[in-house]
């Protein structure tokens, strides 16, 4: 396609050269508005892909951080689910053999799961990942013990 308009200006122009006619030389004006008319097609095109490509990784990132979050917040539910049968437990879940280290879930993972101390709670933190975008949740627990009356 490119070709052929590019043989096609390259014959207007060498006619243009070789044959004047009675216009003399306004019918190269016609040829300059042609080229000037398919430079500004082409400035116009190369503009709305580079927004359409710069919209897309914004929705990605965007899509990515989202999944990221809730497989943070996956995280804090493991260590909920873990803790409800070992209460006594601290330290890095992912480390226990019945975990993978890091735990692939989706198109992203897990990277660990953490159970503290922290003052008169429990900390617990999340890192998950998915593609660059990473997210990190931390819930702190307050435990109360009531006496029966």
């Amino acid at each position: 396609m490119v070709i052929t308009v590019i043989l096609y200006l390259r014959k207007c122009i060498s006619g243009l050269i070789m044959n004047k006619t009675k216009f003399g030389n306004q019918q190269g004006i016609v040829l300059l508005w042609v080229l000037m008319v398919f430079l500004i097609i082409v400035i116009i095109s190369s503009t709305l892909i580079a927004m359409t490509l710069t919209e897309y990784r914004i929705t990605l990132n965007n899509k990515q951080g989202i999944q990221a979050y809730y497989l943070a917040e996956a995280g804090i539910q493991i260590a909920l689910h873990y803790l409800h049968h070992y209460p006594e437990y601290r330290g890095e879940l992912l480390n226990d053999p019945s975990y993978e280290k890091p735990l692939l879930v989706g198109d992203g993972r897990i990277n660990s799961i953490i159970i503290s101390d922290e003052f008169d709670c429990i900390k617990l933190v999340s890192e998950a990942e998915v593609g660059n975008v990473k997210k990190r949740a931390e819930v702190l627990l307050e435990i109360k013990f009531f006496e029966d009356k």
